[in-house]
């Protein structure tokens, strides 16, 4: 734990080597299979990364995900990572965009159903074309899963259902970005 306020310290902790050899390891095994394997590939994964990333961890990201044209890291000054999500989502969309926008958030070590962004896809152009569609954002979640977890070095996936769980947590709304 860091002192808060202390970039060097937190830093130190964040790109410590092992940390992101396990960090790369979990992102290339699990995520990026996950985004790549999609039955729909139609879409645009915003990676948002930290300016202060080293250059050789920098390298590695950028050569992962050059392979995939709907793939784009963006590196960022340190912010809120809301404000950051809406940098990244201005660049992407561009300023002057004002229709649907859909978001989602996936971490290193997550991974989707290769069918995530297809089942998304269409539950996005049902609630778009319903009653509902005025009342953006909406928020679209599919709580059900495989969970991977490690005890004692043994490996094992249980179904879950995970109500309040924010993975794959779709927000809908306008290109409006402000």
């Amino acid at each position: 734990k860091t002192k808060k306020g202390d970039v060097k310290a937190t830093a130190s902790l964040l790109y410590d080597e092992q940390r992101m050899r396990e960090r790369f390891e979990l992102f290339e095994s699990t995520c990026l299979p996950s985004m790549t394997s999609q039955t729909d590939n139609d879409f645009k994964l915003l990676i948002v990364a930290s300016l202060r990333m080293p250059e050789p961890y920098r390298n590695h990201l950028d050569d992962l995900v050059s392979k995939h044209p709907h793939i784009e890291v963006h590196y960022l000054r340190p912010k809120p990572m809301p404000a950051a999500v809406t940098t990244g989502l201005r660049r992407v969309v561009g300023s002057d965009y004002t229709g649907p926008v859909v978001q989602f958030c996936i971490d290193d070590d997550d991974a989707l159903s290769v069918h995530y962004i297809e089942r998304l896809r269409k539950a996005c152009s049902s609630i778009l074309a319903s009653e509902f569609a005025p009342r953006l954002p909406i928020a679209y979640a599919n709580p059900r899963g495989i969970t991977l977890s490690k005890k004692d070095g043994v490996f094992s996936a249980d179904e879950n259902f995970a109500p309040f769980l924010a993975l794959g947590l779709a927000i809908i709304t306008t290109g409006n970005i402000p």
